[in-house]
C-alpha cells in the first residue's frame, strides 16, 4: 500500500468525464472523507481507508456483472454499465448472498478478478513477445464498443493468439487467435491482458 504513487489529477480528467472545478470538489470530499491524500503538485492516491473501499466497490461491480451476465444472459458488452448503479446501493449482506449464490467466482465475464489485485502477473498484449504462445487473461476497458470488437473476433478470457508482426511505424499488432488473422492497434492491445502459455 505504500509503494503507491501518486496520480496527476490532470490524468483523472478525461476518465471521469468532468469539469477542473468538479474534480476538485470530489478529491476535497474525498480528503474530507479520509479516502484520498492530496499531494500538491504531484497528485493523488489512496488512503489504506480509501483502498478498502474502493476494493469494497470494485469487488460489488464485478460480482453483479457476473450475476447479470450468467444467470440474466445479459452480453458481456452491457453488463458493465448495468452494474454500475447495482454495485453502488448493494449491502455487504447482499454482497455475501450473491457471491454465495454465484459459487463464489474468480472473475467478472471481462476475465478481470473479483478481489481486485493492485499488481497484476501478466502483460498487456501490446508488450508481449512475438510468436510466443499467449493466453487471453482479461479485458481491462469495458467499453462497450470495444467489447463488442472483442468478442466479434473471439478475443476473450481463455483464447490462445500469438503476435505475428508488431509495426511500430502504425502502431498496430497482426495477431492469429481462433485460425484468423487480425490487425488490432498498440492502443486496443493495451487493454488486453495475457499470460505468456508454459
Amino acid at each position: 500500500r505504500d509503494r503507491q504513487e501518486p496520480v496527476n489529477i490532470v490524468n483523472l480528467l478525461p476518465k471521469l468525464n468532468i469539469s477542473k472545478v468538479g474534480l476538485h470538489k470530489m478529491i476535497n470530499r474525498l480528503v474530507k472523507k479520509e479516502l484520498l491524500i492530496y499531494e500538491p503538485y504531484k497528485g493523488v492516491k489512496l488512503t489504506d481507508k480509501g483502498l478498502d473501499k474502493a476494493k469494497s466497490v470494485i469487488k460489488k461491480h464485478r460480482l453483479w456483472e457476473r450475476f447479470l451476465n450468467d444467470v440474466l444472459k445479459i452480453s458481456w458488452s452491457k453488463v458493465h454499465k448495468e452494474a454500475i448503479n447495482l454495485g453502488y446501493h448493494s449491502s455487504d449482506y447482499l454482497i455475501e448472498k450473491l457471491e454465495k449464490f454465484l459459487n463464489n467466482p474468480h472473475t467478472c465475464p471481462h476475465g478481470n478478478p473479483i478481489e481486485p489485485v493492485l499488481k497484476e502477473s501478466n502483460i498487456s498484449l501490446d508488450s508481449a513477445p512475438l510468436n510466443k504462445k499467449l493466453i487471453v487473461n482479461n479485458i481491462t476497458n469495458e467499453d462497450e464498443k470495444t467489447l463488442i470488437y472483442l468478442f466479434k473476433i473471439k478475443l476473450i478470457p481463455g483464447t490462445q493468439l500469438i503476435i505475428s508482426e508488431k509495426d511500430t511505424k502504425n502502431k498496430t499488432l497482426l495477431i492469429k487467435a481462433n485460425n484468423s488473422f487480425h490487425l488490432i492497434t498498440f492502443a486496443l492491445a493495451k487493454k488486453i491482458r495475457v499470460k505468456i502459455k508454459e
